[in-house]
């Protein structure tokens, strides 16, 4: 009879997590022009450090005073992370941008901020990105340079949440 393999071992999720080196992973500091390219490396960031919930709200800050008007063991922890997830944001955008967070008291809120500042900006990049690859030709291009061109495009649509983007450049032209 086939032994049965042993299930795998998964690391447990700590709740003391270390944010003391995120510059390593996160590599893009957020201007005016890549806003998708730096979602892409926060948001895997924040979730492998199981506090994107800080941003989505599914991590609510606890209630804040005891029955002693005292701040709670929990909120002060919640207060913590959402500290350490503020320097880590701030830490990742270029200097121009800083000033519009300034005054955020959240993570959540700068997090807002940021996707205000660049909402239509990503949209109108998304839709400019659509009509690239819809249009992408091979030209005088290599049939590898072409699908290299149209790999590019089509993750740029993914980083902007298009898991699937449908594309007629799908063969060359």
């Amino acid at each position: 009879m086939a032994e049965t393999p042993p299930p795998p071992i998964f690391p447990k999720p700590t709740s003391n997590i270390s944010l003391s080196s995120p510059s390593n992973l996160i590599t893009v500091k957020l201007n005016n022009e890549n806003y998708l390219l730096w979602k892409a490396q926060i948001m895997p960031y924040l979730r492998g450090q199981n506090l994107f919930g800080h941003i989505d709200w599914t991590i609510v800050p606890p209630q804040l005073l005891d029955a002693s008007s005292k701040p709670t063991s929990a909120f002060l922890a919640w207060q913590q992370q959402d500290q350490a997830i503020m320097s880590v944001l701030i830490s990742s955008l270029s200097e121009p941008l800083i000033a519009h967070v300034l005054r955020a008291s959240s993570s959540l809120e700068i997090w807002d901020i940021l996707k205000a500042l660049f909402a239509a900006n990503s949209q109108a990049r998304t839709m400019q990105v659509q009509l690239q690859l819809n249009t992408l030709k091979t030209g005088s291009d290599s049939i590898a340079e072409y699908y290299r061109r149209a790999k590019l495009l089509q993750d740029t649509l993914a980083m902007a949440g298009f898991s699937n983007p449908e594309c007629s450049s799908s063969r060359p032209h």
